[in-house]
């Protein structure tokens, strides 16, 4: 038996595992006690566990629900008045319509609610009544600290930059529509989502710190598994964030036992262990599509088209960053197409140019943060500890503001022509990933 025998058969299996999971996410139901099959008139009970702020309304996560009086299983998402906003942790109460969810447009909302443990929508136009507190409980522990960070941002920060501080920091970027749509044009959204790049910074600080405190590595070792938990909880669980959790957990935990596990069934054994907790992840959740797509791009072509352009400069990272974002861009154009009907013809570029100085102003928006925190009792000190932090920051949405107005920055498909030219560009990937991979 050859020494990759072995490696080959935990491939094998990895991936047989992970074409299956659109079958077993399919056998998928809600449970017979679940808020799913309570849907009408009801009167409910609940603790705020989550709060996504919109434009006009509040978005409210809804845990430990009672129906009537009635324990249920799963989540509730309640669309109220955005003020006043209710606080993480308390209980409310109120009358509503619970609903299922529903498709929008062509995107797949019950699934992708599902997924997050939601199965019923209410929409209210009072504020619901606050009855108390709820217990206390490590996650929500964790999730009142998630939105006392954004307080904080948003108290010393204006709008959007403080947004986009909190969207570079723990992946709650709550955007205007217009923001959105500049994003989208840009190809600039995935910076202001939790995801790998956020836990390799994590990795980096915590370890710096715990070498510059003397901690020996077997003890470092378990502080940083519990400081990428930490982090992937503040920044919501969303999919891509547990993701890259779960892929920075695995290559710290072959480090520390001393097996030199190669990266292919790292990637794969990290989203297997994500589709046995959650199947439908791989057709229902399109941002866990473009992170393993990316990620995936990222470790076996992009060293290909970096032997490629070495006509690009490599000081300030300028051929990495290019290369890096080209090949993520490339890689992941049919599922943009058919996910989102719109394409960036310029998003390598914005990149080029705002990317370095996202770094930049993570930093300085962590420490400011942290110090703004520290003088809350004097905010007009805490918004100066602020202020480098938000010059960058709006630095950053400047370049992706005027980019995004420059004529022909994207294109718009119609709904009937996506699957057609996925398909095409699917093929078109094919065929470079082919091309640049050949050997010279």
């Amino acid at each position: 038996m050859s020494p990759r025998t072995p490696s080959n058969i935990l491939t094998a299996i990895l991936l047989a595992f992970i074409v299956i999971s659109p079958v077993r996410g399919a056998l998928i139901h809600p449970s017979a006690d679940s808020v799913a099959g309570s849907l009408g008139n009801h009167t409910i009970e609940a603790t705020v566990a989550d709060i996504n702020l919109g434009e006009a309304t509040v978005g409210l996560t809804l845990s430990q629900v009672l129906v009537d009086g009635t324990a249920k299983r799963d989540k509730i998402l309640l669309n109220a008045p955005r003020y006043p906003s209710s606080n993480i942790g308390v209980r409310i109460r109120l009358a509503c319509t619970l609903e299922a969810p529903a498709f929008i447009d062509s995107f797949d909302y019950p699934t992708y609610l599902a997924i997050r443990g939601t199965y019923a929508v209410c929409r209210v136009a009072e504020v619901p009544l606050v009855v108390g507190e709820a217990s206390p409980r490590p996650g929500l522990a964790l999730a009142q600290l998630r939105q006392t960070i954004l307080h904080t941002i948003g108290a010393h920060l204006p709008e959007p930059e403080s947004t986009l501080l909190a969207g570079l920091l723990i992946g709650r970027a709550e955007f205007s529509q217009l923001w959105q749509a500049r994003f989208l044009a840009t190809g600039t959204t995935h910076i202001v989502a939790a995801s790998g790049f956020n836990i390799t910074l994590v990795i980096l600080a915590v370890f710096g710190l715990l070498t510059w405190l003397g901690i020996r590595r077997q003890r470092a070792f378990w502080l940083l598994l519990v400081a990428i938990a930490v982090y992937a909880v503040l920044a919501g669980l969303e999919p891509s964030v547990v993701r890259a959790a779960t892929m920075g957990a695995l290559v710290l935990t072959s480090r520390q036992v001393g097996r030199k596990t190669s990266m292919r069934n790292i990637v794969l054994l990290a989203v297997a262990v994500m589709l046995a907790f959650e199947p439908r992840l791989l057709i229902g959740d399109v941002g866990f599509q473009l992170s393993v797509t990316s990620t995936v791009a990222l470790i076996w072509l992009s060293p290909h088209i970096m032997k490629r352009l070495t006509w690009l400069p490599t000081n300030l990272e300028i051929r990495d960053t290019f290369g890096s974002t080209l090949t993520a861009t490339l890689c992941t154009l049919p599922i943009v197409i058919l996910s989102f009907g719109q394409v960036s013809l310029v998003g390598p570029f914005v990149n080029l140019l705002a990317l370095p100085f996202v770094e930049l102003a993570m930093s300085l928006g962590v420490l400011g943060t942290i110090l703004a925190a520290i003088f809350s009792a004097l905010p007009v000190i805490g918004s100066l500890f602020t202020l480098p932090a938000w010059a960058v920051l709006h630095l950053i949405l400047w370049l992706i503001a005027a980019i995004a107005s420059v004529p022909f920055a994207y294109l718009t498909i119609p709904l009937a022509g996506r699957v057609i030219l996925a398909i095409i560009a699917a093929l078109f990937v094919a065929l470079v990933c082919r091309v640049v991979s050949k050997k010279a």
